[in-house]
C-alpha cells in the first residue's frame, strides 16, 4: 500500500470467472477502506483433478494458478498489497473459512450466483454456508460489479433494527465510510414486517450496506427470518453481513486513524 503497512487481510474467492471478478474487485475496495491487504484465494475442491498429489496433475495445477495470479494482477494492480495462494478442500466454503481464520481476516468476499440478475445480489451456495459461522464479516457483490462500481463509493449504508448486535455493523460501517471517504447512512428499521422492503429500496440509492447477524442467521438449512431471506436476494448494492458468529469478536473495532 502507498501508505501505512496493512494491518489484516480481506480474503476473496477467485476461480477466473466473472463472479469472482466482482468479488476481487470489491475486495480490492475493502481492503482500502480498512487498510488490509488482499488475498485472492483459489479453492479447488479435493475430489478435482486440480487437487491431486499426482506429479502431471500438480504440474496441471500450477500453470492454472499461474494463470489465475496474472488474471487477478489485472484487477489488483495500483491497489492495496495483494497476493494469490491456493487451498484445496472439501468445498469453496471451507477453504474460505479455514484461510480467513488463519489469517484474521477482516472479511471473505464472494461474488453473487450467476442466476442473479446484473446489479443485484443473489446469495449462492458458498455464501450461504459462510453465513453460518463465518470468522469474519462477508460481503457479497452484486453481478457485474467489476465492471460497474465506482472507484469510489459515495454512500456505506449500515441497517438497524434495534437489537445490540447491529452495533458490530455500525463500528464497520464506521470505519469503512471514514477509511473510503464516503458518507454514511444509518437506516433504523422501525417496522419489522416492511424491514426487508426499506432497505432493499435504500439500497439502490447505496454503494454499500453493512448488516448485523440477525439479517443473515440461519442461512443454509435453519429457519430464516423474513427480512434476511429477502435481503440476501434484493439488494442493489454490494453487501456485507457480520454473521452472529462474529459478534463478540468483532465489537468495539477501532476506527483508522
Amino acid at each position: 500500500m502507498d501508505e501505512a503497512i496493512a494491518e489484516t487481510t480481506v480474503v476473496a474467492g477467485y476461480e477466473g470467472r466473472p463472479q469472482s471478478r466482482d468479488a476481487l474487485a470489491l475486495a480490492r475496495l475493502l481492503g482500502s477502506g480498512w487498510n488490509a491487504s488482499v488475498l485472492a484465494l483459489w479453492v479447488p475442491e479435493t475430489d478435482e483433478p486440480y487437487s491431486s498429489t499426482e506429479p502431471a496433475r500438480r504440474r496441471v495445477r500450477i500453470n492454472a494458478g499461474r494463470e489465475l495470479r496474472a488474471s487477478a494482477a489485472e484487477l489488483l494492480t495500483g491497489g492495496p498489497d495483494w497476493d494469490f495462494s491456493i487451498q484445496p478442500a472439501s468445498a469453496p466454503a471451507r477453504g474460505l473459512h479455514d484461510v480467513a481464520a488463519e489469517q484474521g481476516a477482516s472479511a471473505i468476499v464472494v461474488g453473487s450466483s450467476h442466476l442473479g440478475a446484473l446489479g443485484r445480489v443473489l446469495v449462492g451456495s458458498t455464501a450461504a454456508r459462510l453465513l453460518i459461522e463465518a470468522p469474519c464479516p462477508v460481503a457479497v457483490a452484486p453481478r457485474g460489479w467489476a465492471d460497474a462500481s465506482p472507484p469510489r463509493p459515495a454512500r456505506v449504508g449500515v441497517g438497524l433494527d434495534g437489537c445490540a448486535d447491529c452495533e458490530v455493523a455500525l463500528s464497520e460501517a464506521q470505519a469503512l465510510a471514514e477509511g473510503l471517504g464516503a458518507s454514511l447512512v444509518t437506516l433504523t428499521v422501525a417496522d419489522p414486517k416492511h424491514a426487508a422492503d426499506e432497505l432493499a429500496e435504500a439500497s439502490q440509492d447505496l454503494d454499500l450496506l453493512v448488516v448485523g447477524c440477525r439479517i443473515c442467521s440461519g442461512v443454509a438449512g435453519h429457519p430464516l427470518r423474513s427480512v434476511s431471506r429477502r435481503l440476501i436476494r434484493t439488494s442493489a448494492c454490494a453487501l456485507i453481513v457480520v454473521p452472529q458468529s462474529v459478534q463478540r469478536g468483532r465489537a468495539g473495532r477501532s476506527l483508522p486513524s
